[in-house]
């Protein structure tokens, strides 16, 4: 199970343009109406402010520009205290429907969803995580229109 997991990730990470980027992280959006690059919000779904001594946080990853179209958006989960938290997700991220990809805290097979086919973030946009554990949610690809696209 951990081979799986691994290969999992390391496929992961090869394949999506969102964890490998070129350029440097500017929390502002790279197309117009899409997510920051980069943007992090508290476990209320609050933009993160940075003074506190917050140990749990959700971190939003926009897909960039891929002609492949197979990148997603990346949502990050992470609860990093000794006890389960309540996440509840940040407004700008619920245009999307975000499906499990990972649960640090899940007992294999599932912890990984190779096939990205994991079950859906409920309708009420909450989760609820173990103590120390981490959750990554991706949303569907994005299609990126190319030439002769057109819009109905």
């Amino acid at each position: 199970s951990l081979i799986r997991f691994c290969q999992t990730l390391i496929r992961f990470r090869r394949e999506q343009s969102a964890v490998r980027r070129d350029n440097y992280l500017t929390g502002r959006p790279a197309r117009i109406g899409g997510l920051p690059d980069v943007s992090w919000y508290n476990t209320l779904g609050h933009p993160m402010q940075w003074h506190g001594h917050d140990m749990a946080l959700i971190c939003l990853l926009a897909a960039p520009d891929d002609p492949s179209g197979v990148a997603r958006d990346i949502m990050l989960m992470i609860n990093s205290t000794a006890h389960p938290l309540d996440f509840v997700v940040p407004p700008v991220a619920r245009r999307a429907r975000w499906q499990l990809f990972l649960d640090t805290a899940a007992e294999s097979p599932h912890d990984i969803y190779p096939n990205q086919d994991g079950p859906w973030l409920p309708e009420s946009y909450r989760a609820r995580l173990d103590y120390r554990s981490l959750r990554c949610y991706l949303a569907p690809p994005i299609p990126i229109a190319g030439p002769g696209a057109h819009s109905g």
